[in-house]
């Protein structure tokens, strides 16, 4: 088999069986930063041949899950490091029907990563940067089907983040969901993961839709009931 139709294969294999992911490694913080979150590729099944393939194609290593009966023991095979993870991705994504954006997230923070400050310590934007690539990543394999008002978040990431953080404004529900949701992080970066941070965003969410709704909301809906009449009268 030729090596484009090999990579054509894994790519399969990864949409139908595998993980394109992001972990975090708590209490591992290499000093400039970049081991606090890990690029992971998986794939995990019965079938010991296939992953033999990803193995020869991309690197990574194979180990045994062994079960109890009456389930089957599987392998997996995994690629957890920048560099081997990157040039994987770069020949499956044109093949990627499922994970294309998982893809596409973990080349951008690759990138990100190899043009960062060496030798000092990650500014605490940077890490929380990290972070967003973290909550965007796990959302992204969330179970479930994303909302279709945020596919344009999610389909072209990088783009709309830029836009979004260079000032621009959101015009979609999922560019406004990550607005919100950047704001709400970087106070969890500033306060710290605790429950009074939690409870202090809950209460400020809480109090700033009740807020709108008394401000804007309703004032709307007087004026249409002026308009249009009451259906309670």
């Amino acid at each position: 088999m030729r090596r484009r139709d090999q990579i054509i294969y894994a790519a399969g294999l990864i949409d139908g069986e595998g993980c394109v992911g992001l972990n975090r490694i708590r209490g591992e913080v290499a000093r400039n930063g970049s081991l606090q979150y890990r690029p992971r590729l998986r794939v995990k099944m019965i079938d010991y041949p296939p992953l033999a393939l990803l193995e020869g194609l991309f690197g990574g290593s194979i180990r045994l899950h062994p079960y109890p009966d009456p389930y089957h023991d599987q392998w997996e095979w995994s690629l957890i490091s920048w560099g081997p993870v990157s040039k994987a991705l770069r020949e499956l994504l044109p093949w990627l029907l499922v994970k294309p954006r998982q893809a596409r997230l973990l080349l951008r923070l690759a990138t990100e990563i190899k043009h960062q400050p060496r030798r000092r310590p990650l500014t605490p934007e940077y890490l929380n940067q990290r972070h967003r690539y973290y909550c965007w990543m796990r959302a992204l394999n969330a179970r479930g089907t994303l909302a279709p008002d945020n596919q344009t978040v999610y389909d072209e990431f990088g783009e709309v983040r830029a836009q979004i953080d260079a000032g621009g404004r959101p015009v979609t529900v999922g560019e406004l969901t990550y607005v919100l949701t950047g704001v709400v992080l970087e106070y969890v970066q500033a306060k710290g993961g605790k429950f009074q941070t939690f409870a202090d965003i809950l209460a400020a969410l809480d109090a700033t839709g009740k807020e709108f709704y008394r401000r804007q909301i309703a004032p709307y809906e007087d004026q249409k009931i002026v308009e249009n009449g009451d259906v309670y009268s």
